[in-house]
């Protein structure tokens, strides 16, 4: 991530991806922002995010699952192009909401503990 990108700033490949910084928070995509601080304070809080192995599942998305202990945490990302179904138990801490089977869309995810 560069300096923006938690904020929706537009670039592109390098060198156009370090565009100065627009300090207006009036032209952020907040949306943007607050995903980015959820996932920073994932990060944080789980252990299982910063150390541990993962095993890999793909099939209509792609399934990441990483253990650490008792609890399992799985991001499950969505890269069909097209809306799948997952069967999945726990909380999501994106939208924070309990779960058992998840609705992803295109190019969509999900971070969720168990």
């Amino acid at each position: 991530i560069y300096y923006g990108d938690e904020v929706g700033l537009p670039g592109g490949p390098d060198p156009d991806n370090r565009r100065q910084m627009i300090w207006d928070p009036g032209k952020w995509d907040l949306g943007t922002l607050s995903l980015i601080k959820r996932l920073r304070e994932a990060r944080r809080e789980l252990v299982e995010l910063r150390r541990g192995a993962w095993s890999i599942e793909s099939g209509s998305g792609l399934v990441r699952v990483k253990r650490w202990g008792r609890r399992r945490v799985e991001l499950v990302g969505n890269f069909s192009g097209k809306q799948v179904a997952v069967d999945i138990a726990g909380t999501d801490l994106i939208m924070g909401r309990d779960m058992e089977r998840i609705e992803l869309g295109p190019y969509d995810f999900a971070l969720v503990v168990s």
